[in-house]
This record gives structure tokens, sequence and C-alpha cells, in this order.
């Protein structure tokens, strides 16, 4: 899931239009809350303990939350191509 969140920045990141961009972060958002639901269920059947869960769980709370911080930097429209001071995929 990292390596498809630093996949998803650098796509947004190469975006000229920031409103576009943001979505791509939003939607990536949304994968991360069906992975979520996929861990509760794998709770639920016996395949995964409440521990590893808590740790996941942890985990994903880092990186959603490393990603709406992206999805706003885009909505006040500074994640443009071709600036150099942007975050970089990177920072996750």
């Amino acid at each position: 899931m990292a390596e498809e969140a630093q996949e998803m920045i650098l796509r947004a990141n190469h975006q000229t239009d920031p409103k576009r961009a943001a979505q791509i972060i939003y939607d990536f958002v949304l994968r991360i809350d069906t992975l979520s639901l996929k861990l509760r269920m794998a709770v639920a059947l016996g395949l995964m303990s409440d521990d590893a869960k808590a740790q996941c769980d942890m985990l994903i709370a880092k990186i959603k939350d490393e990603a709406r911080g992206w999805r706003n930097y885009f909505l006040r429209g500074e994640g443009v191509v071709g600036k150099s001071n942007g975050p970089s995929a990177e920072s996750l």
C-alpha cells in the first residue's frame, strides 16, 4: 500500500490541474478505507489477530493523514508540475 501511495503522489504531482491531483489522492484514501474493511473481515474470519490488525490500523492512519495533507496541498493549488519546492513521494 505504501508503494501504491508513492505512485499516486507522483501521479498527482504531475497533474497540471490541482483539483484533479486532489481527486487522485482522494481516490487513494478510499482504497485505504477498503483495505480497512478487508482487515476487519480477516479478523472476523480468524485469519488475523486483533493485535496484527491494530498495528495495520496505526499504519493506515498514518498513511491517511499524510494523504489528506497532500490532498489539501493540491486543493490550495500549490501542486503544479514544474515547481521544485513541492513535497516528494519519498516523504511517505
